[in-house]
């Protein structure tokens, strides 16, 4: 997704506080030492933390938002680790009790406080008189106020010094606010604080006024800028332990261990450790410049997004292309892009949304009111001219609940150039995570009349308004993307991205390791194990928003017996496949849904390894010698309708492997081998199958024409879970809709489940669409839908010489921002 953000440290948007308890809230990074915000002054002479006698509380479960380093964050072993945590240790020790410190989502966290679920949450919580009507609060443990950034070498040192100066802030911001009632400065606003901080470094301004934290954070990874800060804060706002109101007894003993761990010096030591710069950790000259070069697996199967659903090639058209929202850096959180902003009417049926001004696309046409309309129809009418038979529009039809009248959307009117309304014929939950979604970017309309059918090809490639412009793709081989010079959100730091193709994975580790590549993803173990081992590299973890799988063809008669399922479902060792292929990135899956989001359901009991079971399985199904050969239930048609194979057909049991490396299934032939052998042990005899090219692949798939067993896996492009259900077993367009076997999903049908998953898109009660989405996984266990392999935190592989690069939970990662040291 495109990102308003052109600074590498940017994880979360720097905006007004939230004062509501339920929302997301912007929560800055760390402030160097030497400007940060003043920690509570130590005692003269600091003495050791005395152990303290036990207080009876138990052990408290602590509520953390693990996303916001340096505050907090999961490493790469899956610990959370942080000031925070550090802190809330710290204070635990000091007044003596126990605690488990639990990752949950900020905009749940304060419900899930004030139902008991947790006794405090830590989680660079601003104390607000509004949360306080819930919960409780702790005393102050950091002040993250409002700071002056400016120019190394500037005059201006204080506030007073602001008088007459254009002074740079975000709109809306509390720097805006106070910079406006304050001063007598020139403001000048920004829809993004790292435009203001661009605009420093280009001399547009004479300083910033923003949070301290986050200020800082900016500076520290782009020195390019020779931005500073300057002076003290000069506003409050202070971060507090969210305490249940319920338990006031935790609260002293916390404020209590809090005002211990100051008056030790514990406190300085936390705060040196996660906020500190010693002068040996300075970041190295970086240039602005250069080719950025990555290395992946398997190529793009096409350049336009609307007819795609692989990961390679929205790798690529998110440089290029740009939706009406997008995702917060690091983050599952929609933020405007080419729209800046989005307003719902009471009921959610109605969506007005206010369009990017002076936007241009690649082509030097304009971005407007028309050119959004002209790809929404394009996506949605099967009539358009633009919308090819030989084109498959996967996503629009899962995302908006299909084509032409079974559209959600019934209208997009143009109220002006610049301002749209979406009208709704039911509300749609997630409306502005489906905007942010890379199919949905917004193409030029005069690129798509003038290349038609051939757009998105090497032909033509994409032309957006993204950072990157397309230059060249020469199929198997590479693409390459320029610098934008004009781009709105300001020219991205490097010149050029070329995107390497390097199937195979020993030779895409050596070439990054030669220097060949700078960086990579889809990594066996045993690179990622040498890269944390290789001075010169390091790794990145994604967060595990994906799920491998194992699908079920059910035209095969035998998979259609639920217990000829569930014997795979236990004959696969899958923690073998984790700690073979995985390590300390993987993890087992239960669900479809990850653990990262919510719907997952953490009480379904998972199918046990247990071949003896299996074996007992298949005998009771009528298979005691155990299963071979299979049986054809029904034709099987290609797309033309020609007869591939006839009902009563009997051909052998295949296992078709992926043809190439992908973040949920990193080495696909070996994986698919120890499957493979484990169905063996269990008298299931799957013969190991390669299906073409990865085009193919997904062809085949599409068509139902994986009839056998096959691997697959879907990484998650919005955050929500529908995007996760509806997509693969919902797709109605109505409650009463009757839900069709279908070839894509291998004709797997299950009508309670596409009711449950059409309600739970319409439905804008966040709680209640929750136990839908863990009902229906609790439904997908039990008839054994699929077979859930693997959640990976997907390993990106870097050399030392890049910084800059935000991978993302959803969507296509941040290049504008990547730098190249020299």
């Amino acid at each position: 997704m495109k990102k308003i953000k052109v600074f590498s440290v940017v994880l979360v948007a720097v905006m007004l506080f939230s004062a509501l308890a339920g929302c997301a809230q912007p929560k800055p990074t760390a402030v160097p030492p030497t400007t940060a915000p003043v920690a509570p002054a130590a005692t003269a002479v600091p003495k050791p933390t005395e152990a303290p006698k036990p207080v009876g509380l138990g052990v408290v479960k602590i509520g953390n938002n693990a996303e916001y380093p340096p505050f907090e964050s999961v490493d790469a072993s899956g610990k959370i680790v942080g000031f925070d945590p550090d802190i809330i240790a710290a204070i635990a020790k000091a007044a003596g009790f126990e605690f488990e410190l639990i990752n949950t989502r900020w905009d749940g966290i304060f419900v899930a406080l004030a139902s008991g679920e947790f006794g405090a949450v830590i989680s660079a919580a601003t104390i607000t008189d509004e949360r306080k009507q819930t919960v409780d609060f702790s005393d102050p443990y950091f002040n993250a106020g409002q700071m002056i950034a400016v120019k190394q070498g500037s005059p201006i040192k204080t506030p007073a010094d602001l008088d007459g100066k254009k002074v740079g802030v975000q709109l809306g911001t509390t720097g805006d606010i106070w910079v406006s009632d304050n001063t007598k400065a020139e403001v000048v606003r920004y829809d993004e604080i790292t435009l203001a901080f661009q605009a420093l470094g280009n001399g547009d301004i004479d300083a910033i006024v923003n949070d301290g934290p986050t200020s800082a954070d900016i500076i520290k990874a782009n020195p390019e800028l020779g931005a500073t800060l300057v002076g003290e804060p000069f506003t409050e706002e202070n971060y507090g332990i969210a305490v249940s109101k319920d338990k006031p007894e935790l609260l002293a003993a916390i404020n209590k261990g809090l005002a211990a761990v100051k008056a030790s010096g514990e406190y300085d030591k936390i705060y040196e450790t996660w906020f500190g710069i010693p002068e040996a950790a300075a970041p190295a000259p970086a240039a602005v410049g250069k080719t950025f070069i990555f290395g992946r697996g398997g190529d793009s199967v096409q350049l336009d997004p609307a007819i795609v659903t692989d990961g390679e090639s929205f790798r690529v058209t998110g440089q290029c292309l740009e939706p009406l929202y997008q995702y917060e850096p690091g983050s599952t959180n929609p933020i405007p892009a080419l729209a800046t902003g989005c307003t719902a009417n009471e009921n959610s049926t109605e969506w007005t949304c206010e369009l990017r001004k002076g936007v241009k696309f690649h082509d030097g046409t304009d971005f407007n009111a028309d050119a959004v309309i002209f790809n929404f129809e394009r996506w949605r009418f099967t009539d358009n001219p633009y919308h090819y038979p030989a084109q498959v529009f996967e996503y629009y039809e899962y995302m908006w609940f299909g084509f032409d009248d079974d559209s959600v959307i019934t209208t997009i009117e143009k109220l002006d150039d610049y301002t749209i309304k979406f009208l709704l014929n039911a509300p749609l939950a997630p409306f502005l995570a489906n905007l942010a979604m890379d199919m949905f970017a917004i193409s030029s309309p005069a690129a798509i009349e003038k290349y038609g059918e051939d757009y998105g090809t090497p032909k033509a490639g994409c032309v957006g308004t993204g950072p990157f412009k397309f230059v060249e793709w020469v199929e198997g081989d590479h693409v390459t993307m320029a610098a934008n010079d004009d781009y709105w959100g300001g020219r991205p730091t490097i010149d050029q991205i070329l995107f390497r193709v390097i199937p195979d994975d020993a030779a895409r580790f050596l070439a990054l390791k030669a220097g060949d590549i700078h960086a990579l993803e889809q990594a066996t173990a045993e690179d990622v194990a040498a890269a944390d081992a290789d001075p010169d590299l390091y790794v990145m973890a994604r967060p595990a928003l994906n799920t491998g799988y194992l699908a079920f063809n059910y035209r095969i008669k035998e998979l259609q017996d639920v217990r000829v399922r569930e014997a795979i479902a236990h004959a696969i060792n899958r923690q073998g496949l984790v700690d073979n292929f995985y390590g300390k990135y993987g993890e087992v899956a239960t669900n479809f849904l990850p653990p990262l989001v919510w719907g997952h359901n953490d009480a379904i009991q998972d199918w046990a390894h247990d071949p003896a079971l299996s074996k007992q399985l298949l005998a009771d199904a009528g298979f005691p010698n155990g299963l071979t050969e299979v049986t054809i239930a029904e034709d099987i048609k290609d797309q033309d309708g020609n007869v591939v194979h006839k009902a009563g057909d009997k051909i052998p049991l295949k296992l078709f492997y992926m043809p190439v490396t992908r973040f949920y299934y990193p080495s696909p032939k070996e994986i698919g081998e120890a499957m493979a052998a484990d169905l063996a042990k269990a008298g299931i005899n799957a013969q190991l199958e390669l299906a073409g090219d990865w085009p193919t692949y997904l062809g085949l798939r599409r068509n139902g024409l994986l009839v056998g067993l096959y691997m697959l896996g879907w990484g998650g492009d919005n955050g929500d879970p529908d995007n996760f259900h509806n997509y693969f077993f919902g797709g109605l367009s109505s409650a009463d809709d009757v839900k069709e076997p279908d070839p894509r999903e291998g004709y797997y049908a299950n009508q309670e489940v596409a009711t449950l998953l059409y309600k739970a898109a319409t439905n804008p009660n966040q709680p209640e669409r929750e136990q839908i989405y863990k009902q229906v996984e609790q439904l997908l266990h039990d008839d054994v839908a699929r077979l859930w392999v693997v959640h990976n935190n997907t390993p990106l592989l870097f050399s030392k010489k890049i910084s800059g690069y935000v991978p993302q939970p959803v969507g296509a990662d941040y290049y504008e921002g990547t730098v190249i040291a020299k």
